[in-house]
């Protein structure tokens, strides 16, 4: 780019000649004026004016001096002297305003050109550096804004391991202020324990041309904070010379938190494969326990009162039942039990359950209850909830040997109880069972919820209890919290969804006056499996009522094709080869939308698969007995004669 000279001469002629003579010299006149006023005038129009020539008596307020002041100040335009002559005053004056030179008239070409030469090149040197300070400031602001904005701890230390950076997430990380550790040893964010491998790695790192670790691969550590606690981190360490001296900064990050969430993940992926291990026994497994049960009833009840083997049947069923229980249980584990949700006045279950909880406590005990009023309702199951809410009890019991007080407590859930939840349309409730125990320590709370780990010893409960009510928490969309320490107690904290949530289509429940006319109804029986499709159909064979059976859910709809009209009702296992039991529902319903249905299933996950139809029908869960079979045939058949007679009216 050519050089832009302005010249500042109140002297016409002179001002043309020096004007050719500088043009003479390679550079380019951006303008002529003859007093300070044009001169501001024109540099304000002007698009660049690399240097100016200026005469030193200008007439009007302000002088070639004066105006040297306002173009360096305010335009930063350097700027070159020329006078006939100066006294000791003027000289100065010269001085003082720092002028890249100094010409003499008359000029001299020779001399013209070389005063023009050095001032331009030193501005352009002056131009370099001032850029070159800009980027440096530039770059300390942006180095210093992201130190301090980092979530991260950045600390640097010097070749005697003093800490001589600390950033704003450091003091986050380790509870330091900046003044409490600056000059200080590293030592001071490490266990002790950890302090001899510390050193030795980072002597290693100094010493050896290994590079800095790249961002992605970071070294696990142990941080200390001031408190004294000790948390799991991740460490990037970096290498820089400073001159002489070997600076090594660490990037520390906190992973406390993604620990917590990786254990709850890991338990989460450890239930679910413990809830498919269930689910996929549970189905084969009450089937048979329903054949064992149901056959053991009909053996028992042909055996006179008196006879022996009438209490070896008792057993044997006590036995079934137990098992029974024992899979109810593991499938409330896995998340796959059967739940027939409610709406539930959460205060109203709690004391509903005060008499049996005081019961179950220990006399030295105090039980204290802390209800929250307009609660919202729950939408769960409440057999199930009850069931929670005693398994936290029975925990809490036996944690306080020598006796303590029990708090129940209700409330709105806070953001940190639903904070890794999905939204709930209608928010979440809390009921809080807190006891003052001896509390668990670390190890103990990391497995609290697996299947059958108890710290009760051999005489003590299965372990199923609390792993149950875990499992039976999250199958109605909520969570289980607990927080404990050895010698402050535990709480327990249920979150679950207010209200809102879907509720699995069902018939309402109804007893009729009488029994039905039985042998005038016939009712379709399908299931796959022969125990238990053998025993039904004896069942209701022996207590009057037709049976038409099949096999699986093709012969199913083929009997129902082939019969006149509905049946009285249909009685359907979920769970079969080709036509599935919930399919042949739907399909039967739509061609006689008011024929009762009952189905028969062994485990939740058979219907969830098909949560959002809206066929009503009656639920028996397996394993049932023969008398609940019937207790529930009979109730369905006396509720549709009931419709009936009103349909016809």
């Amino acid at each position: 780019m050519t050089p832009s000279i302005l010249i500042v001469e109140d002297d016409a002629l002179f001002a043309e000649q020096l004007a050719t003579s500088v043009r003479s010299l390679g550079h380019e006149v951006s303008g002529i004026a003859q007093d300070a006023h044009q001169a501001l005038a024109l540099v304000e129009t002007l698009p660049k004016v690399h240097l100016a020539l200026l005469d030193i008596g200008l007439p009007g307020e302000r002088d070639g001096i004066a105006l040297s002041a306002i173009l360096r100040e305010r335009f930063g335009i350097p700027f070159i002297f020329i006078s006939e002559h100066s006294d000791e005053a003027t000289l100065r004056r010269i001085k003082a305003s720092k002028p890249r030179g100094y010409l003499c008239k008359p000029l001299d070409q020779q001399a013209l050109w070389t005063t023009l030469e050095v001032a331009l090149r030193a501005h352009e040197d002056c131009l370099r550096q001032v850029a070159a300070e800009r980027h440096r400031v530039r770059s300390e602001a942006l180095y210093e804004a992201i130190l301090e904005q980092s979530h991260d701890a950045v600390v640097s230390v010097d070749g005697d391991q003093k800490i001589t950076v600390f950033n704003r997430g450091a003091v986050h990380t380790f509870g330091y202020e900046p003044e409490e550790v600056l000059g200080k040893s590293i030592s001071m964010l490490v266990p002790e324990e950890h302090l001899p491998a510390h050193l030795e790695y980072v002597q290693r790192f100094r010493d050896e041309s290994q590079p800095s670790r790249e961002m992605g691969r970071p070294r696990a550590v142990t941080g200390k904070r001031k408190d004294g606690s000790i948390f799991p981190a991740e460490i990037t360490i970096s290498r820089v010379s400073v001159g002489d001296e070997m600076v090594l900064t660490a990037i520390v990050r906190d992973v406390t938190q993604r620990r917590m969430l990786e254990a709850r993940l890991a338990q989460a992926d450890r239930m679910d494969a413990m809830g498919r291990l269930a689910g996929g026994i549970a189905h084969d497994f009450n089937n048979l326990l329903t054949g064992i049960l149901g056959y053991t009833r009909l053996l028992q009840s042909s055996f006179d009162v008196e006879d022996p083997r009438r209490e070896d049947m008792t057993e044997i069923r006590i036995a079934g039942e137990r098992a029974s229980r024992l899979v109810k249980e593991l499938l409330a584990y896995g998340r796959r039990q059967s739940m027939e949700r409610k709406r539930i006045d959460l205060n109203a279950l709690v004391r509903d359950s005060e008499k049996m909880i005081v019961a179950l406590l220990d006399r030295k005990a105090h039980l204290e209850l802390h209800l929250e009023n307009k609660l919202p309702l729950l939408l769960a199951d409440p057999n199930r909830i009850e069931q929670v809410l005693i398994s936290l009890v029975l925990n809490a019991r036996d944690a306080m040997p020598a006796g303590g007080t029990l708090t129940i407590s209700t409330g709105f859930a806070s953001s940190r109880d639903v904070r890794d939840l999905a939204p709930a349309p209608h928010g979440y409730v809390v009921i809080s069972v807190r006891d003052t125990g001896i509390g668990m320590d670390d190890e103990v709370l990391s497995r609290i919820f697996e299947p059958y780990f108890t710290t009760k010893g051999e005489e003590g409960a299965t372990g199923l209890g609390l792993a149950s009510a875990y499992g039976t928490v999250h199958q109605s969309s909520g969570d289980i919290r607990v927080q404990s320490a050895p010698g402050v107690g535990t709480e327990f904290r249920v979150i679950l969804p207010a209200e809102g949530s879907k509720v699995f289509p069902a018939v309402t429940e109804r007893v009729g006056d009488s029994e039905p006319a039985r042998t005038l109804l016939t009712i379709l029986l399908a299931d796959d499996e022969p125990l238990v499709r053998d025993l039904a159909a004896r069942v209701l064979r022996d207590h009057g009522y037709r049976v038409v059976t099949a096999a699986d859910g093709q012969e199913a709809w083929s009997r129902i094709e082939e019969h006149q009209g509905a049946f009285d009702l249909l009685l359907s296992d979920v769970v079969m080869p080709g036509i599935s039991g919930l399919e042949l529902v739907e399909r039967y319903h739509g061609l006689y939308p008011h024929a009762p249905i009952m189905v028969m299933t062994a485990y939740a996950e058979d219907l969830s698969r098909d949560r959002n139809r809206t066929v009503p029908f009656r639920l028996l869960e397996k394993p049932f007995s023969p008398d609940q079979l019937i207790r529930i045939v009979d109730e369905l058949m006396s509720a549709e004669l009931e419709d009936t007679g009103e349909r016809a009216q």
